[in-house]
């Protein structure tokens, strides 16, 4: 296995990753770019416990009611994102890493809210909102149940899931298949947060 580390911009935090990283893509959600201040972030994905911080600690916010971001409190860089319905993986964001290009997106979701004057010069698919077949995301998820799927960041897909490698495809279903999920309301998160059209990203 190739070596996988990474870490913040100003050095504080630092981690590494005890797999190869699987299912990455770009998410071009709400949450991402407020959270990222950029267009879209890409993620990809190790089990929970492989990825390891091996300097520091990053903080963490809860940035729904089901999703948890991880950051550096000095210099504020998105290292992360946990989120409750699937509870042993993480993704993580692959800019962080110190050699981001041998981790290469594979796919877009969210795009129904990508920026008018950004995109990317690529033939990837793209999904709307969801990948079809989303782990976790039931209809308790998708009502946003306690337990549920955040209308935030990479959804992994259950022909990626780590328990079956195997059934990694490099190609996916119809694009225009996508789940009709309620997002949250940010107001509902945090009372401080500016207004989101939920209908135009996460």
């Amino acid at each position: 296995m190739n070596e996988f580390h990474g870490g913040c911009a100003c050095g504080a935090v630092r981690y590494r990753l005890a797999s190869e990283p699987f299912d990455a893509g770009y998410c071009h959600c709400r949450i991402c770019q407020l959270t990222s201040g950029a267009p879209v972030m890409a993620f990809a994905t190790v089990p929970r416990d492989d990825l390891q911080i091996v300097q520091g600690e990053p903080a963490r916010r809860a940035s729904s009611s089901f999703g948890e971001r991880w950051f550096c409190r000095d210099c504020g860089t998105p290292l992360a994102m946990a989120v409750t319905h699937q509870p042993e993986t993480i993704d993580f964001a692959i800019a962080t890493l110190d050699d981001p290009d041998d981790v290469a997106p594979g796919f877009h979701i969210w795009t129904q809210s990508r920026i008018a004057w950004f995109e990317t010069d690529d033939r990837l698919i793209r999904h709307e909102r969801f990948r079809p077949d989303t782990v976790g995301l039931t209809d308790a998820v998708a009502a946003g149940a306690p337990n549920g799927a955040e209308g935030e960041g990479r959804q992994m897909n259950e022909k990626n899931a780590p328990e079956t490698p195997a059934a990694k495809q490099e190609t996916e279903s119809d694009p225009s298949v996508v789940a009709d999920v309620e997002l949250p309301d940010p107001k509902d998160v945090n009372p401080l947060a500016p207004p989101i059209n939920t209908e135009a990203g996460a």
